[in-house]
């Protein structure tokens, strides 16, 4: 992947929504999960540290959502990896940059899992996004003196939540002049190690990559140098490798009828691949869902093909065995002699599985977690201080 496609990639997803809003309808992935809930589940994952965000990861990849993958990774380390790993930046520039094929996905993964997160940058987005707070910073009088001397006072008064309101409702163009006021700052307190030349460079390298992800990569590195100061204990830049034998359970299962008496239909796919099951943490209540507006159920169980149709395998298979989209009546067409083979290639049968397997898949999303039990739990080397009030305010959101 070449840089330039590669920052279009980026500019589309940071600081927009990690999450494709504006395709409203299901989009089912290889194995007949709902995208978006695929990606939410990933994110939680990862949270908790659970080995099982290899499946999702995979799922992304194999079902062509890479370019997805790679902005959704991006996403999730300034929201909850950059204030406690800065180093780890490189590393992921590295493995995204150059190509992210199915190895370098494992060890990407593997190497957020190992590491210490925080939700501090992430939980700043959630309030400033859905709570109207009355901080006012507009005016005719807006040039780089105001944003410089406007930063500089709120570093003072370790505000977060303004400092967080402040930079995602300035201009872009003062980013990188308030970002030298905010190295400086803070090199003239206890931080005289600050390496200013080092840390502009990379700075402007990165909001260059990320064209529409300037706000929050600002707002991160100043919650990491917040958290230097406060001698909050930072990740180690140790990184693990991981071997090709060790992904093979990740591989598209395709059905397989070679091998005479222990042939592998495509209906006995499903059992076999769908090893995990969505929303194991519970905590997809807390994010806006498209099975909100239309039903999965029926979705997965009479029309899963036009559904599977919008991600980029199912479509590849389609187009395939000549089929076409009928979006009236929410069926793929098939010439008579195509649609045998299509089925017997890649005939799901969602609705024939046992309750087991398909519960893997739409299960109901029951409301048992809040904003407020997700913050206690994960608010460990945070520097933030959320007031109860604010975490009852914050309902369903969107990531």
């Amino acid at each position: 992947m070449n840089i330039m496609n590669y920052s279009f990639i980026l500019n589309e997803y940071i600081m927009t929504t990690s999450l494709d809003k504006s395709f409203m309808s299901f989009q089912f992935t290889r194995y007949l999960y709902e995208v978006e809930e695929v990606k939410l589940s990933l994110i939680m994952g990862l949270m908790n540290k659970k080995e099982y965000v290899l499946f999702w990861a995979y799922e992304l990849f194999y079902s062509g959502y890479k370019n997805d993958l790679i902005a959704l990774l991006w996403s999730v380390y300034y929201d909850f990896y950059a204030v406690l790993n800065p180093s780890f930046e490189k590393y992921l520039l590295t493995k995204m940059k150059i190509n992210l094929d199915e190895k370098n996905l494992a060890s990407v993964i593997h190497n957020f899992i190992i590491r210490p997160s925080t939700i501090d940058v992430f939980m700043l987005r959630q309030l400033i996004s859905n709570i109207d707070f009355d901080f006012d910073y507009t005016g005719d009088d807006l040039n780089t003196e105001y944003y410089d001397k406007t930063i500089i006072k709120l570093l003072v008064s370790e505000d977060y939540l303004q400092i967080a309101y402040f930079i995602f409702n300035m201009n872009d163009k003062f980013t990188s002049s308030m970002f030298i006021s905010v190295l400086n700052y803070f090199k003239k307190l206890e931080m005289k190690s600050l390496d200013m030349k080092k840390e502009v460079d990379l700075y402007e390298k990165m909001i260059k990559l990320h064209k529409n992800g300037v706000k929050i990569i600002l707002l991160s590195r100043i919650i990491h140098y917040y958290s230097i100061l406060k001698k909050i204990k930072q990740g180690k830049s140790l990184y693990v490798h991981i071997e090709p034998h060790e992904i093979i359970m990740y591989e598209t299962i395709e059905a397989d009828f070679t091998l005479q008496d222990k042939a592998l239909s495509s209906r006995k796919i499903l059992p076999l691949a769908c090893i995990s099951s969505i929303d194991e943490e519970d905590y997809l209540s807390l994010f806006h869902l498209k099975r909100e507006k239309e039903d999965i159920i029926k979705a997965y169980r009479e029309n899963w093909e036009y559904y599977a149709s919008f991600s980029p395998i199912w479509s590849e298979r389609i187009q395939q065995h000549n089929g076409f989209i009928d979006h009236e009546n929410k069926k793929i067409v098939f010439q008579e002699d195509e649609q045998e083979l299509f089925y017997q290639n890649y005939g799901l049968e969602p609705d024939e599985q046992s309750n087991i397997t398909q519960e893997k898949s739409i299960k109901q999303i029951n409301q048992t977690k809040t904003w407020s039990l997700f913050y206690q739990e994960h608010k460990n080397r945070g520097i933030l201080d959320i007031s109860e009030d604010y975490l009852n305010y914050l309902d369903k959101t969107d990531y």
